[in-house]
């Protein structure tokens, strides 16, 4: 019985060590947050959660329907999706979109089935300076209140 508890306390050891070894604390590997609602999943991804000012913020957002129907989104505009990233404070440093087209847009989600949203955002204000190198909160979403929001931290360094 001893045997096979200090068995057990090596092999958890060695899967916790290898975890930290390929991704150790602060580093940049990819980070991602899913939301589930009403058998709807929603995926944020970000390559790395620190980013210096001259990167790019690259930014992907699945929604993947789990459910057993098929699923309509409606939009006022011809973008469906959106995100902004907040400071400590909770004040919008940068948004997306900007602009919006007003034209109505839909899609719609099979069960099983997809949609991605890939976007890439230099991290300048709307006046073209860069924003601060601080902490910050990015929310990804669909617009148009077609909830939920998936929000995950980054570091501009």
């Amino acid at each position: 019985m001893k045997i096979t508890k200090l068995f057990i306390i090596v092999i958890l050891l060695f899967l916790t060590r290898c975890d930290l070894l390929t991704n150790p604390p602060g580093s940049n590997s990819p980070l991602e947050k899913t939301v589930t609602k009403d058998k709807i999943e929603y995926k944020l991804t970000i390559p790395k959660n620190e980013f210096g000012l001259q990167d790019s913020l690259k930014i992907t957002f699945k929604v993947t329907n789990k459910s057993l129907i098929p699923r309509e989104f409606d939009f006022s505009n011809i973008q469906q999706f959106g995100f902004r990233l907040t400071n400590k404070f909770n004040r919008t440093v940068l948004y997306y979109p900007t602009i919006v087209s007003p034209a109505l847009s839909s899609f719609n989600l099979y069960p099983g089935k997809s949609k991605t949203y890939s976007v890439s955002y230099i991290l300048k204000d709307l006046n073209g300076q860069y924003i601060s190198k601080e902490d910050y909160f990015l929310h990804a979403y669909l617009l148009d209140q077609n909830l939920p929001e998936v929000m995950l931290p980054v570091k501009v360094m």
